[in-house]
């Protein structure tokens, strides 16, 4: 199988490539479209698709995009036996033209041909590399570039904090690629192109999809379905609770802080419980500009 060349990314640039990406779902639509990813929802990729905003860059997009030609150079160094290309191509399935890929680099060893993608990421998210594991989405977006690629093997590497380096190698998985594009055909056909929204969920991608969606406000009035009408009834019930619940968490901390006075630490049979400690202005909003002294709650032992 030969993936199709959809445009080459020197010719088009970057917002050319970004306009190819509407015509069709690729690896990093994979996680979100199966609704794992932490970034991204339904929702939101369904909107990238049919009503498009501009790219908004950022600062670890930008160095990421940097970062990847210095990692795969140090990929290249570990393993003399492949060759490493960087491809330049955006790419789709020869059956499903919807199905895209942009591959780090294509690689080519005894075994033939196979894929880089390359990861930069902090020590927040290190653990979910540990021991030579990968998180489920840079899985899921390297399996969905195997399927359209036909290739039979990838290699995903990340540097974490700029210094920590994991690399781990990725074989086919024709059942989990027959799942992939199972539900990526679903969301395809079912939303992008049938133009239907996927359900609205809790994912903050999909908050700011529709605040991208609704940003120019007009003076006028809409009757409320039933829904609509149901939710604005559960919001007041909950900002009351939110609302007696602040007022007794107050009323507690106050209690614990009596109980403490200058001490910084409070202990149960000897175990600390709680702590009342002093943080510095040196790291207190400009606006405050004065210490205050922060209640923690440890627990106790029942």
């Amino acid at each position: 199988m030969t993936p199709t060349v959809v445009c080459r990314l020197d010719e088009v640039g970057r917002d050319g490539w970004l306009k190819a990406r509407t015509d069709g779902l690729g690896g990093s639509d994979a996680a979100a479209v199966c609704g794992i990813d932490p970034w991204a929802s339904p929702f939101s990729v369904y909107q990238s698709k049919v009503h498009p905003v501009p790219d908004e860059d950022n600062a670890a997009m930008m160095w990421g995009r940097k970062l990847e030609g210095v990692i795969a150079e140090h990929f290249a160094e570990l393993h003399p036996e492949l060759a490493v290309t960087d491809a330049r191509e955006m790419y789709a399935h020869p059956e499903r033209p919807w199905q895209m890929a942009t591959p780090d680099r294509v690689l080519e060893g005894d075994d033939g041909y196979g894929i880089l993608e390359v990861k930069t990421t902090n020590w927040r998210r290190a653990s979910e590399w540990a021991g030579g594991s990968i998180p489920d989405g840079a899985a899921l977006q390297t399996h969905h570039y195997l399927t359209v690629m036909g290739f039979a093997w990838a290699w995903v590497v990340v540097l974490i904090d700029g210094r920590d380096y994991h690399e781990v190698r990725v074989d086919a998985d024709p059942s989990l690629a027959a799942k992939l594009t199972e539900v990526e055909s679903r969301f395809w056909h079912d939303h992008v192109l049938a133009q239907v929204p996927p359900p609205i969920d809790d994912h903050r991608a999909t908050s700011e999809a529709l605040a991208a969606l609704y940003d120019r406000p007009v003076p006028e009035s809409v009757e409320l379905g039933l829904e609509a009408v149901l939710a604005v009834d559960e919001l007041n019930d909950l900002k009351a609770q939110q609302k007696a619940l602040k007022s007794r968490r107050d009323l507690l901390e106050n209690t614990v802080k009596v109980a403490l006075g200058n001490a910084t630490e409070g202990t149960v049979d000897g175990d600390v419980a709680v702590t009342w400690t002093e943080v510095p202005e040196s790291v207190v909003e400009s606006y405050t500009r004065k210490p205050y002294r922060r209640l923690t709650v440890k627990g106790t032992k029942k």
